[in-house]
């Protein structure tokens, strides 16, 4: 599936594109900016940066090429922190990028980068690891100053940021490169309704349809970035995007880049319609894992693709500076069977699905690591004028015997931008009779959790058959009703008495 982003610097990841301004194996340093085409490459040699915002080292972003770049980073010894200062200006926005593993292709410095301004006793933004992992355990955050002043970047290892969890770690061999620049919306006022963004759309590839992103394959297949502000109360910013039919599903997350902004931000997916389909107010990217990465929205872009808009806006209402947003798309796609060529792996709802006489089969793996431990992942949509969409436990799936087993029920819904309100209800059948007799009823989970809804460690009786059911308030555009399960058996609960 091809999607395209439409703004007007998404010919790929602004990290990648400053990939070229640190000298590390990524530039010949002998080539012109004519032979390259890239700017030319300036790095600071200077000693080892302090560690301490008294000590920091100065640096500048040259005004013409918009960046700078420290090539002799080190985090040596133990506990060691480097600083450097930069006059940060209200209103601009930038980024920095601690270079390690993107150089060498395996975890040297593990880092953590955090910005200061000059007084806090308390970072302002702190990046551990990228969103999505994208250069593993690289760090990169972006940052917009509310005001004028002296800013310090701080690096340091991720074993010392954890304190005493870990003993700091450094070396000669952690080894890094910082690259600081200037970062601009991609937006382009105004932008606050399908009218405004109508001229944003571009044939780049001029193939006669629309595109200038391209996602295809499996795992991983790509990501855009995009920017923006919020340039007054109440201000919406609108991305068009376009999703090409080629017959293949993706699941698309839109995020926003962790820790990375003052304001609230707020993410609304509308169809071509302008109807909302998807919406969230935790927008962060997340480590968390449930099916995906934990991102503000992520949406199933159906087989035959579409238009679609992104809108970002502010719960707050602010504006000006310090309202600068990074924003991310990435879109998954399950890899073909390479038993049964074009068939999808997705375990995605067939229909009809709509009670206990016709449920979906579960898919159950055994757990490589784990005897016993029997999971299975279900993705679907609730349409409104379904009365419920069933799942299938049967004893044949997970060793034989349901009779004293664990079962466990995560259902996420909101947590994907869903406008789904879910009830997740388990039964035990008799297929003989077509008879349920309910056994449990999911409840909320706390509250941070990477899904809405669960049932945990029920203790399973003789029945050699169990059905769930995903119900509840749907809203009235079918799209915007997805859902993600994960069921799991096993001989113990998977909480401690």
């Amino acid at each position: 599936m091809r999607t395209s982003l439409f703004s007007i610097a998404l010919a790929g990841s602004t990290l990648l594109s400053l990939a070229a301004c640190s000298s590390k194996d990524a530039v010949d340093d002998t080539a012109t900016p004519e032979d390259t085409g890239e700017p030319t490459n300036t790095p600071i040699e200077a000693p080892d940066a302090g560690d301490s915002r008294d000590e920091a080292m100065a640096v500048e972003f040259d005004q013409d090429e918009g960046y700078f770049a420290v090539d002799d980073g080190l985090i040596n010894p133990a506990g060691d922190r480097d600083f450097y200062a930069f006059q940060g200006v209200a209103g601009q926005g930038y980024g920095f990028w601690a270079q390690s593993y993107y150089f060498y292709e395996e975890v040297l410095a593990d880092t953590v980068l955090r910005i200061w301004d000059e007084t806090g006793t308390e970072p302002l933004f702190t990046n551990d690891d990228m969103p999505f992992r994208m250069w593993e355990t690289d760090s990169a955050i972006f940052f917009e100053p509310t005001v004028d002043g002296t800013y310090y970047v701080e690096i340091l290892d991720w074993s010392d940021w954890l304190d005493d969890e870990y003993a700091a770690e450094g070396g000669s061999d952690k080894e890094y490169a910082l690259v600081g620049f200037l970062v601009d919306p991609t937006e382009t006022e105004p932008n606050d309704d399908a009218d405004d963004v109508e001229t944003w759309w571009v044939d780049a590839d001029e193939d006669g349809t629309k595109d200038v992103f391209v996602f295809s394959g499996s795992l991983a297949d790509g990501y855009a970035q995009f920017h923006g502000n919020m340039e007054f109360s109440g201000d919406n910013d609108l991305f068009p995007l376009e999703f090409e039919d080629d017959g293949t599903a993706s699941w698309c997350q839109f995020g926003t880049w962790p820790d990375s902004s003052n304001m609230n931000a707020e993410f609304t997916l509308y169809n071509e319609y302008m109807e909302p389909v998807a919406q969230s107010t935790d927008t962060d990217v997340k480590p968390q894992w449930f099916g995906f990465y934990d991102a503000g929205i992520t949406y199933r872009v159906p087989e035959e693709g579409g238009v679609y808009y992104l809108g970002v806006a502010d719960v707050d209402e602010n504006e000006g500076a310090g309202t600068f947003y990074s924003g991310m798309n990435v879109c998954w796609t399950y890899n073909d069977d390479p038993d049964n060529p074009g068939a999808t792996l997705e375990p995605f709802e067939t229909e009809t699905n709509d009670s206990a006489g016709e449920p979906n089969e579960l898919g159950f793996n055994e757990s490589d690591n784990t005897e016993n431990y029997y999971y299975a992942w279900l993705y679907g949509n609730l349409e409104d004028q379904d009365p419920g969409d069933w799942m299938w436990v049967k004893d044949s799936d997970v060793g034989g015997s349901l009779e004293g087993k664990y079962l466990n029920v995560h259902l996420a819904s909101a947590t994907l931008g869903s406008l789904l309100d879910p009830e997740v209800t388990v039964y035990s059948f008799d297929p003989s009779t077509g008879t349920t007799a309910e056994l449990a009823t999911a409840v909320p989970a706390e509250a941070g959790a990477d899904h809405d809804y669960e049932v945990v460690d029920l203790v399973l009786g003789d029945e050699s058959q169990l059905v769930i059911e995903i119900s509840g308030d749907s809203a009235a555009i079918d799209e915007a009703n997805n859902w993600i399960s994960l069921v799991t058996v096993y001989d113990e609960p998977s909480t401690e008495e």
